[in-house]
């Protein structure tokens, strides 16, 4: 670094402070001074000899030890490895460079808030989110019943960045198990609900006109009315989801109402109703997106069981599909464009 002596404060002690600085530092070895030539009296650069005893003169801490700091305490708080460990990696890149890291910055006082982000990344991949409401979940977790509330952004963020690429932070949780509370199921079709206890007199039938509302508590108190063949259908829509029970009245088909990503209850149920026919067909009607066909992946992952997209074919998509909006020629096709129809099978 050249010295400028123009930018010295034009004070007497000014430029004396600075050299006597400049002088203890050089016999400390932390900086080597280069004189002008035909002017020894006057330094011309400051070539810096070791950088981390100048830190610790200076009470600096340096980016890279912060980093590692910060690294040190998540891995002795967390067992970090595959995907958590990719994401570790991430924010010690970001934190040697200086930047934050989804929203936790290089300094001493990130540790706390880092290991509680770490903690709550573990816990959700391990799965020990599913059925708990989010509150529970954080008391678990980490002790405290708003952590989860405070991270949540930029945790689901991160979370995003290891595979839940395009889901609302609502759908990142779902899809982890986790509800903010747990919300009912809207089903229409041939099955009967005993609330509770199971054997009770009380019986909710599945064909009252044109769905009814299931509790989470019900589930256990499921049985399915005798039929040859039975289709599952899911509907990511609620407007569409209401024009099919009221349009299309086939007693052999069960109608399930995702709310977008399908919440674990809605995954319970269809469990309920794959283990009761083990013969029947499953499947998925949604918007013609990407969205739409994770929502048919993760379905098949969660029953083990083949689902058919159901009216989200090319051809529709071509004819009435509009540009989503983002890079590319990528197409979309809500599903409300279309009318409800009959199920082949």
């Amino acid at each position: 670094m050249r010295v400028d002596y123009e930018r010295i404060p034009r004070r007497a002690d000014a430029r004396a402070a600075l050299e006597r600085s400049l002088a203890l530092l050089e016999r400390e070895n932390i900086v080597a001074l280069d004189r002008r030539r035909g002017a020894r009296h006057l330094i011309d650069r400051v070539v810096l000899v070791d950088a981390d005893a100048l830190a610790r003169r200076l009470g600096v801490v340096r980016l890279g030890d912060q980093a590692q700091t910060l690294e040190e305490a998540v891995k002795e708080a967390v067992p970090v490895d595959g995907a958590l460990g990719r994401l570790l990696a991430d924010c010690v890149a970001r934190w040697r460079r200086g930047e934050p890291a989804y929203g936790l910055r290089p300094e001493e006082q990130t540790a706390r808030r880092a290991v509680e982000r770490f903690k709550l990344l573990q816990a959700l991949l391990a799965g020990a989110g599913r059925g708990l409401d989010r509150r529970t979940f954080s008391v678990r977790s980490v002790g405290r019943s708003k952590a989860l509330e405070a991270h949540q952004g930029m945790l689901c963020q991160m979370l995003r960045r290891i595979g839940a690429a395009g889901l609302s932070d609502e759908d990142v949780l779902g899809r982890l198990g986790l509800e903010r509370f747990m919300p009912q199921v809207l089903a229409s079709g041939g099955f009967d609900v005993h609330f509770p206890p199971p054997d009770a007199d009380a019986r909710l039938p599945g064909t009252a006109f044109p769905y009814v509302c299931i509790d989470p508590a019900w589930l256990g108190g499921l049985c399915l009315r005798a039929t040859e063949r039975r289709a599952v259908l899911t509907i990511e829509n609620l407007a569409t989801f209401n024009r099919y029970v009221r349009e299309i009245r086939d007693p052999r088909h069960i109608v399930v109402y995702t709310g977008g990503f399908p919440a674990q209850t809605v995954v319970g149920l269809l469990r309920r109703l794959r283990d009761a026919d083990p013969g029947a067909a499953f499947f998925h009607w949604g918007d013609i997106d990407e969205a739409g066909f994770e929502i048919v992946r993760f379905l098949e992952r969660e029953l083990d069981r083949e689902v058919t997209p159901f009216l989200m074919c090319p051809v529709l998509l071509e004819a009435l599909g509009s540009a989503a909006g983002t890079a590319g020629d990528e197409r979309r096709l809500e599903q409300e464009t279309l009318s409800p129809s009959p199920l082949p099978w």
